[in-house]
Formats: C-alpha cells, sequence, structure tokens
C-alpha cells in the first residue's frame, strides 16, 4: 500500500535545514536511522515523536528520548547523544512522515495524534513539511485502503507447490518409494496451509468489511434521523457550542475502523455544524452537562498535548467551576483559552481525539 521506507529526496528536504545536511554520507545514515526506528514505533510511542516534533512545552521524558537515541546510534554511531535539539524536533517530525506512509493503528494513531496536537492550525511546528496537512492526507489514503472492497478471489488463489512434486518424481522408485511419499505429503500439506491461512485472511477481511458496511449504514441512519442519540433531541435542538462536542462523539461511536471515513466533515456539516460559527474550546465543554463528560475521561489521564479537549474535561470536571479550570489547562496545554475555531473545526479535533483514545485502548 505504502512505501516502508522514506524516500532519499524526501530526507534530504528535512535535513536541509541542518549543516550535516550537506553531507550525503550523513544524512544516509540518520535516514536508515529513521526507518529503523520507523518500524519500531508503537502505537504508545506516538506522542513521544508529536512533542518532539512540535516542540510543546511539554518535552517527552528523557526516558523516551534515549530510546529514540538508542535507536538512532544502533544505526549511525556518530549520532550525538545530546546537544542536537533541533536536530530531534526535525528526526521527530520526519519520523511521523515515514509513519504516515505505513498501512495498520499505528499509521492512524501518527495521524490523529499529529491532528488533534495541531488543534486546528493553534500549534504549527517550525518543520520543512506543514506536518498537519500531511495527516489529514495520510487519513484520507488510509480511510480510502482500509474501505476498499474485498476481493475474496485474489485471497483464496491456491498456490501449487509444483517444485515439490517435481523431487517426488525423481524419488519414485522401489528405493526411493517410501522418501517420495513422505514428500507428497509435506507437499500437500504446504498447499493445503497456505490456502487455509489464506481463507483465514479472506475471512478477516471481509468481517472487517462488513464492519465498515454497518458503520456507514448507522451513520446514515444517525444524519437521516436528525437526532442526537445521547440527549434524545433534534440536532437543531442542542445548543451549538454543546452540539459540536455532541455529535462528534457519537459519530466517533459508529466509526468502527481508524481514522474514519474521509466524508465525517461532510456529514459534521450536514448536521449543522459550521465554518462560520466560531467559539472556543471552553465555550464547548461548558456548555455540556458534567454527566455526559464524565464517562468520556473516566478512568484515563489524558494528554494535554495530543488530546487537549480531553484534558479540558477532565480539567473541568475536576474543579467543578466553569471558569477556574480555564487558566490552568491554557498554561499546561499551550493553547490560547480566547482562541476562536468554528465549530466543525472543533467537532472535527474532538472525532479525531475519540477515535484516538479507542486507539490507545487497543491491547498491544
Amino acid at each position: 500500500m505504502m512505501a516502508h521506507e522514506m524516500l532519499v529526496e524526501d530526507f534530504a528536504r528535512w535535513y536541509q535545514p541542518l549543516e550535516l545536511g550537506s553531507d550525503p554520507e550523513t544524512r544516509e545514515r540518520r535516514r536508515n536511522g529513521v526507518a529503523a526506528l520507523a518500524s519500531q514505533v508503537g502505537v504508545a510511542d506516538v506522542e513521544c515523536l508529536v512533542r518532539l516534533a512540535f516542540k510543546t512545552k511539554q518535552a517527552p521524558t528523557s526516558d523516551e528520548v534515549s530510546r529514540i537515541r538508542k535507536v538512532m546510534k544502533a544505526v549511525d554511531p556518530d549520532f550525538p547523544t545530546q546537544g542536537n535539539d533541533r536536530e530531534m524536533q526535525l528526526l521527530g517530525g520526519a519520523t511521523l512522515a515515514e509513519l504516515f506512509r505505513r498501512g495498520g493503528d499505528v499509521a492512524a494513531t501518527a495521524a490523529l495524534t499529529v491532528s488533534t496536537t495541531a488543534a486546528g492550525g493553534a500549534r504549527r511546528p517550525e518543520l520543512p513539511l506543514d506536518l498537519a496537512l500531511a495527516a489529514e492526507s495520510a487519513m484520507d489514503t488510509l480511510s480510502e485502503v482500509r474501505r476498499r472492497r474485498l476481493d475474496p478471489a485474489k485471497k483464496v488463489e491456491l498456490s501449487f507447490p509444483a517444485d515439490e512434486f517435481d523431487k517426488v518424481i525423481e524419488k519414485v522408485d522401489h528405493a526411493g518409494a517410501v522418501e517420495a511419499i513422505k514428500l507428497i505429503v509435506t507437499a500437500a500439506h504446504t498447499a493445503l496451509t497456505t490456502a487455509a491461512n489464506r481463507c483465514a485472511d479472506a475471512l478477516g477481511e471481509a468481517r472487517a468489511y462488513s464492519a465498515i458496511q454497518d458503520e456507514e449504514l448507522q451513520m446514515l441512519w444517525w444524519l437521516v434521523g436528525e437526532r442526537s442519540w445521547d440527549l434524545d433531541r433534534p440536532f437543531s435542538d442542542v445548543p451549538l457550542p454543546e452540539r459540536a462536542l455532541v455529535l462528534a462523539k457519537e459519530l466517533a461511536h459508529l466509526t468502527a475502523v481508524s481514522p474514519g471515513p474521509t466524508g465525517v466533515k461532510a456529514l459534521l456539516s450536514r448536521a449543522n455544524l459550521k465554518d462560520q460559527d466560531e467559539v472556543t474550546i471552553a465555550d464547548c465543554v461548558n456548555a455540556c452537562d458534567v454527566d455526559w463528560l464524565a464517562p468520556l475521561v473516566e478512568g484515563v489521564d489524558p494528554s494535554p498535548i495530543t488530546r487537549p479537549i480531553h484534558f479540558a474535561i477532565k480539567r473541568k470536571l475536576e474543579t467543578g467551576e466553569n471558569s477556574a479550570w480555564i487558566p490552568g489547562w491554557s498554561a499546561t496545554s499551550g493553547l490560547d483559552q480566547a482562541k476562536k475555531l468554528s465549530s466543525l473545526s472543533i467537532a472535527m479535533l474532538f472525532y479525531s481525539e475519540r477515535l484516538l483514545a479507542n486507539l490507545l485502548r487497543k491491547p498491544v
């Protein structure tokens, strides 16, 4: 589906801001280090890369940074152990960009995490690539690939081990008959095992595709009904600041496969969330009933960097006030408490945060 190694020309652009970017040998070692790092990153490791790339006020822990340096140093013995903060920022961004190329939950997590961290343009890292825009493009690609119609015939094509039977023919005489039979059994077992594995893969993909079909049908019923399932009210009767979070949460609940279908923004727009209606994150959180908010953060400690709205909800519930929590949330998350975003942008941000929460809860 996607390349599994960062392209040479791409990496050259990433390293251009650094003096060592002009040294092709050093640049190649660094590129190999990024490829190695991307191959080892799990869902839980993505936030460290994001904090490095965005150079957030809340930096990753020293242990997390040390693990990255260890991987880089294993590939490139000359990689510095300290004093290269700008390079670490570029490496964090480059690794995330490389993860976008790959399939699976790690790629979806990387794209969603960058999107939620960017917070509708509130955070803009100093990188050679618009990382947030690249994340949106990656989510579109992942959505299309994961929702591609299955062709079972391609999955269950039988691979006949002709070479194994050629070996049998060579053994067919009185002395080699027993060994020939053994080779036949081995060849037949290979063929059957291959067919069984392919059938299992096809059935797994069929189940996933069926879940996606159910997801799309449920989303359609939700939109046609024009009614909030959580609040049991028409969309139009849910006040605007509250509507942005409630409808995003409901749509995320209906999403079977991350990062969700490409039409989510259109669905939320049809549900009467507009680019023209601007509100703050604090306004949206304060507009929601605490009983509705509480289950969203129950038993979790959301990151102020990658899930700022969930972090806002947590702070709101901890203080029990409508305004006392806002300055602390703003200071910790690094987001301007007065910054207004469109209701549609906040809904998309919260939708991504909800999907990210689901990915982080998955067993490794």
